[in-house]
């Protein structure tokens, strides 16, 4: 959010007159309406309109910021198909009618694969973090903790 809320002014940073996505902060909006337009945020896929919120001045962190809001919509569009129930086919029209007749047997339901909130299914981690925020205007980044290392290492 600090790279669309603010922009640079002299030496220091002030916020915006009026910075995109202010109506997340709007504790006048019911849940709903802040659901939505969060939602509508992290489930865009129009990198023009995402790049076009942050702020002059603060434009080389577009990459990240294109990134892993794509990374956060992968595991949200992961984490609602893992929630939506499995048919083990899906009937038509015609197949419809015979169950309701009885003479088919109705398909089978599966359960819902399972996805944990935390990491939306593994998309959303400290590692992906780090992937792409390694460079920064093209520079690489000074690693602080380098005996972390990444998975696998």
């Amino acid at each position: 959010m600090f790279v669309c809320r603010y922009e640079f002014k002299g030496d220091h940073y002030v916020m915006r007159a009026k910075p995109p996505f202010d109506d997340w902060f709007d504790w006048t909006k019911s849940w709903t309406d802040l659901k939505k337009t969060k939602t509508d945020f992290f489930l865009a896929t129009n990198a023009t309109f995402i790049a076009s919120q942050i702020s002059p001045g603060l434009n080389h962190f577009e990459p990240w910021v294109l990134c892993l809001q794509s990374e956060l919509r992968e595991g949200f569009v992961k984490k609602a198909q893992a929630q939506a129930p499995i048919l083990s086919f899906i009937p038509d029209e015609t197949m419809l009618q015979a169950i309701k007749a009885g003479l088919l047997e109705a398909p089978v339901v599966e359960q819902p694969l399972k996805t944990d909130d935390e990491t939306l299914g593994g998309k959303v981690t400290y590692w992906t973090f780090y992937k792409y925020m390694v460079r920064l205007g093209g520079e690489p980044l000074e690693e602080r903790c380098p005996n972390l290392g990444l998975p696998g290492q």
